[in-house]
């Protein structure tokens, strides 16, 4: 509410309120750091079961256990508690899973959404590796299946240009 500026202030009262609340927020800040670690663990340690015991019907579970963790990761990274690097392993590794397993277990998974996700990482974080550019490369394939040829084309040159700065 209004204060009247000419009234007295307790001002060792205000601010010992506002750094309690400060330090209730660090504090509240720091417990859901340690649940998304905890999570985290959950998740990497069930994707590590499934894949251990991988047949037909596990395989979507494998691959959701895989996505819910990027979407950890993400929400990691976003709070800098983990890297761009740990997430683009998840992703990476959706992908050799879904292509070691989709021919021989169909899988309702739609690969080229992860490939746009490595894609996106990388060019936020300025990652530029030869795996990044062989799925950059997947993800052009996907847009000249839809014949949006442009768009695969800009990819391909883009991961053109990104392996001209590696070599």
């Amino acid at each position: 509410g209004f204060v009247d500026p000419s009234s007295p202030l307790d001002l060792e009262g205000l601010m010992n309120a506002h750094n309690t609340e400060e330090a209730l927020l660090e504090s509240f800040q720091q417990h859901r750091r340690e649940l998304l670690h905890h999570d985290i663990e959950i998740l990497r340690e069930r994707a590590d079961y499934l894949r251990a015991h991988l047949d037909e019907n596990s395989i979507n579970e494998l691959l959701k256990t895989m996505t819910a963790l990027t979407q950890l990761y993400n929400n990691a990274l976003e709070k800098g508690i983990s890297t761009p690097m740990d997430l683009l392993c998840v992703l990476f590794d959706i992908v050799f899973t879904h292509d070691t397993y989709s021919g021989e277990w169909p899988s309702e998974y739609d690969i080229d959404e992860v490939y746009a996700n490595i894609v996106k990482v990388a060019d936020n974080y300025a990652i530029i590796q030869p795996q990044v550019e062989m799925m950059r490369v997947n993800y052009a394939n996907s847009f000249l299946r839809r014949d949006d040829y442009s768009t695969g084309l800009q990819l391909y040159e883009k991961a053109l240009d990104n392996i001209d700065v590696m070599s």
